[in-house]
C-alpha cells in the first residue's frame, strides 16, 4: 500500500506542476481516473488463415488456436503467442493449420502499464457454414503495387464484391502492425471497386520502403468475407533512376478491354530500373497459365512494351491477367494486371469506334507528335481527348466531323496552359458521337522526358516520329526526295495519318508529273467547290479519266481515301501514261477481295497490284481500309520499282 501510494504521490506532483489553478488533494481524484481504464481487445476476426486484434493498450497477450470437443471441454491445438508482449495497436497472427467447424481461437490479455487494468478474454469459432447466398470478395489485385510516396505515387487496390456490404480497407507492415485505415465499414453495393494508398501512416507521415499488406474485409447479414495481398514501398522510383535491384514502374495495358476479332490489340507496357531477366505471362480467370508473351535474358535497363493480340482467347472467360516479372541477383519484382477480352458493341446507328491504337510507347514529346489513329463506322463528330486521372490535360479534337474509315490525329505533347507534360502514365479518351448516341474508347500511354528522347534506330530521313527500321523508311526516303511528300513544321512526318480523297489526287499527279490544270471554277460535283486549292486537280483527274463521282453526284473530298481507291487512282493516273490493266476473271487475288459482283470493278487492280507486288502484304488487301501517308508512298515507290512508270 505504501509503494502504490508513493507512486500515486509522484504522479500527482505532476499533474499539479501543470494544472497549478487545481488544488493538489483533487490530484488523486485525477490520477485515480485516469489510471483505471479497462483494458480491450477488439476488432478480433479470422480471415484467410490470420487471427486479427486490436489493443487499446500494452499488455502480454496469449493466443491459441483450440478444438471443441464437449460443450464445455477443449484441446490445444496451437499457441501462436505466449505472454507475448504487444504495444498498443492492432496485429494480425498467421495460423498455418486447416479451419474446422469445431475449432476456435481464443486470446487473453493481461495489462503491462499503469494505466490500464483488467485481464479481457474473446473467443470466435474459425469457421462459419457457407450457404450459396455467402458474401465474397472476388479478383483483389494492386496497380502499381511497388510504388514511391516520395515521388506523390499511389498503389490502386482494386476488387469486387459479390453483394451489398459494408468493408473495410487497411495495410499492415511485416510486423502484422497496422499502419492506415483506407476505407472504415464503407458500405459499397456489389462490383467492380478502387482504393487508393498514398504510402503514408494513419499520422499522415510516409511508411518507411518496405512490404506491406492490404486487407479487405467485407461484412453484411450473410456473412463476413477476406482478401489481401502485397504492396512494396521504395525510394527512388523515378523512370530514369537506376537501381541495382529491378523494380518495374509504369506497368500498364494501352488497351484494358479490346477486342481481337477486330484485329485490336493492346501493349503491355513496364520501366525497368536495372538490367534483368524479364517474363510477361498471360493467365485466365481461374490462375492457369494461358501464354508467356515475352521471356528475356539480361534485359536492360530502359522502357519496352510488348504486344498481345488476344489469339486464341474466350470471350467467355471476360477477363485475363498479365504478370510482368523481372529478376536478378539483388532481387526481383513483379507487377500485374486486368486485361478485358470482349467482343465491341457495334451499335444499329449510332457510331462505334474500333482499332484505337497510339504510334509510340513511350512518347517523347520534345522530340516529335503522337499519333492517334482510330476506326469509326459512321460519320460522326470526334472529341479526343488526353487525361490525367479524370483531370483533362490537353484536347487535341472536338466535336470534330469526320466521315466512316480510319482516322490519324496528332498531339506535340503540349498541355492546355502551352506547357510539356511531365513524366508519367496518361490516358486518351476518344468519343464519336451522332443524333443516334454516342461511343467511348479509353486507352493509356507513357511519356517520357525528352532529354532521354535517344531514338536507338536513328531517324529516317531526318522525320524525328519514323525510324530506321521502319518498314516503310525506304519508300518514304523515295517520296521525300522526289518531293512528293514533305514532312510538317515539327520534323514529323506523321506516317499513320490518313489522307483525303483530294490530297491523295494531288500528291498522285505530281508523282506521275501530270501537270494540272491552272483554272478554277469548274464545280463537277455537288460537294465540291470549284475556287479550293484542290479544284485543278480534280479538274484534271476528271478530264483524264482518273477519278469519278458517287452515284449521288458527290466526290466527298475530305473523306479518307481507301486502299482500294488510292491504288484505282494510281492505276487510272498510269493508263494516261500507257499503262494496261488487263482483265483477270481468275478466281480472287487476295483472301479478302473475293471475286464476286461487290469487287467485279476493282478486281482487275487489285489482281495487277498482286502481279506486281505493289503492296507488303500478299494475302490480304484491306479494301476498304483508309491508306496512310507511309502506306501511300510504299504503294507509289513500289509502282516506281516495277518498272511500271512511263
Amino acid at each position: 500500500m505504501h509503494k502504490l501510494l508513493k507512486k500515486w504521490l509522484s504522479v500527482a506532483t505532476i499533474v499539479s506542476a501543470l494544472l497549478p489553478n487545481v488544488l493538489t488533494a483533487n490530484a488523486f481524484t485525477i490520477v485515480e481516473g485516469l489510471q483505471s481504464k479497462p483494458l480491450e481487445i477488439t476488432e478480433n476476426s479470422y480471415k484467410d488463415g490470420w487471427i486479427n486484434f486490436c489493443l487499446n493498450g500494452d499488455a502480454k497477450v496469449t493466443l491459441g488456436v483450440y478444438k471443441a470437443t464437449t460443450a464445455t471441454k477443449s484441446d490445444t491445438l496451437e499457441m501462436l503467442a505466449n505472454n507475448k508482449v504487444y504495444p498498443k495497436g492492432c496485429y494480425k497472427e498467421k495460423w498455418l493449420g486447416t479451419a474446422q467447424s469445431n475449432y476456435f481461437y481464443g486470446i487473453s490479455a493481461e495489462a503491462t502499464t499503469f494505466w490500464y487494468t483488467g485481464t479481457p478474454y474473446v473467443s470466435e469459432w474459425l469457421m462459419a457454414s457457407e450457404t450459396a447466398n455467402t458474401l465474397k470478395i472476388w479478383d483483389a489485385y494492386v496497380d502499381n503495387a511497388t510504388f514511391s510516396p516520395w515521388d506523390e505515387e499511389k498503389a490502386k487496390i482494386n476488387f469486387n464484391t459479390s453483394q451489398k456490404s459494408d468493408v473495410t480497407v487497411e495495410i499492415y507492415n511485416q510486423n502484422n502492425k497496422r499502419q492506415v485505415t483506407l476505407k472504415s465499414a464503407y458500405t459499397y453495393q456489389s462490383g467492380d471497386h478502387t482504393v487508393y494508398w498514398d504510402g503514408k501512416n494513419q499520422y499522415g507521415n510516409i511508411v518507411e520502403e518496405g512490404e506491406y499488406t492490404y486487407e479487405i474485409s467485407a461484412s453484411n447479414s450473410n456473412g463476413n468475407a477476406y482478401k489481401s495481398g502485397k504492396i512494396y514501398v521504395k525510394d527512388d522510383l523515378s523512370a530514369d533512376t537506376s537501381t541495382e535491384d529491378p523494380r518495374l514502374k509504369y506497368v500498364f495495358a494501352s488497351k484494358e478491354t479490346f477486342d481481337p476479332g477486330r484485329k485490336e490489340k493492346t501493349y503491355i507496357t513496364f520501366n525497368l530500373t536495372a538490367d534483368a531477366d524479364v517474363t510477361v505471362t498471360i493467365y485466365k480467370k481461374n490462375g492457369t497459365k494461358f501464354d508467356e508473351i515475352f521471356n528475356e535474358n539480361d534485359l536492360n535497363e530502359g522502357t519496352y512494351s510488348v504486344a498481345w493480340d488476344g489469339y486464341g482467347t474466350d470471350m467467355s472467360e471476360s477477363y485475363y491477367t498479365y504478370k510482368v516479372h523481372a529478376s536478378n541477383s539483388k532481387g526481383e519484382s513483379t507487377e500485374s494486371g486486368k486485361i478485358y477480352v470482349k467482343q465491341d458493341d457495334a451499335a444499329n446507328k449510332r457510331p462505334n469506334v474500333f482499332k484505337d491504337s497510339v504510334s509510340k510507347i513511350p512518347f517523347y514529346p520534345k522530340n516529335g507528335s503522337l499519333d492517334f489513329t482510330f476506326t469509326v463506322d459512321r460519320d460522326s463528330k470526334v472529341t479526343l481527348e488526353i487525361k490525367d486521372g479524370s483531370y483533362t490535360e490537353a484536347t487535341v479534337l472536338e466535336d470534330y466531323s469526320v466521315q466512316e474509315g480510319t482516322h490519324s490525329f496528332s498531339w506535340n505533347g503540349v498541355n492546355r496552359y502551352g506547357e510539356y507534360s511531365t513524366d508519367g502514365v496518361y490516358g486518351y479518351k476518344i468519343t464519336a458521337e451522332n443524333s443516334k448516341g454516342k461511343d467511348v474508347e479509353e486507352g493509356k500511354f507513357y511519356i517520357a522526358d525528352s532529354t532521354k528522347a535517344q531514338n536507338i534506330y536513328g531517324s529516317c530521313s531526318t522525320f524525328t516520329d519514323v525510324d530506321k527500321s521502319n518498314k516503310y523508311c525506304d519508300a518514304i526516303k523515295w517520296a521525300k526526295s522526289a518531293n512528293i511528300f514533305s514532312g510538317y513544321s515539327d520534323g514529323s512526318f506523321k506516317p499513320n495519318q490518313s489522307i483525303q480523297r483530294v490530297e491523295a489526287l494531288k500528291v498522285i499527279l505530281e508523282t506521275f508529273n501530270i501537270k494540272s490544270s491552272d483554272t478554277y471554277g469548274s464545280n463537277y460535283f455537288k460537294d465540291t467547290d470549284g475556287y479550293q486549292w484542290y479544284a485543278p486537280y480534280l479538274k484534271t483527274a476528271v478530264n483524264l479519266g482518273i477519278v469519278n463521282g458517287y452515284s449521288d453526284g458527290t466526290f466527298r473530298p475530305a473523306n479518307s481515301v481507301n486502299r482500294i481507291e488510292a491504288l484505282v487512282m494510281i492505276l487510272n493516273t498510269g493508263k494516261t501514261k500507257g499503262l494496261i490493266v488487263p482483265s483477270n476473271a481468275n478466281s480472287y487475288p487476295y483472301y479478302d477481295v473475293p471475286g464476286n459482283s461487290d469487287s467485279k470493278w476493282y478486281l482487275n487492280y487489285a489482281w495487277l497490284a498482286k502481279t506486281y507486288e505493289l503492296t507488303d502484304n500478299q494475302n490480304y488487301f484491306y479494301p476498304g481500309q483508309s491508306i496512310t501517308r507511309a502506306e501511300m508512298a510504299d504503294m507509289l515507290y513500289r509502282y516506281y520499282k516495277a518498272g511500271l512508270e512511263r
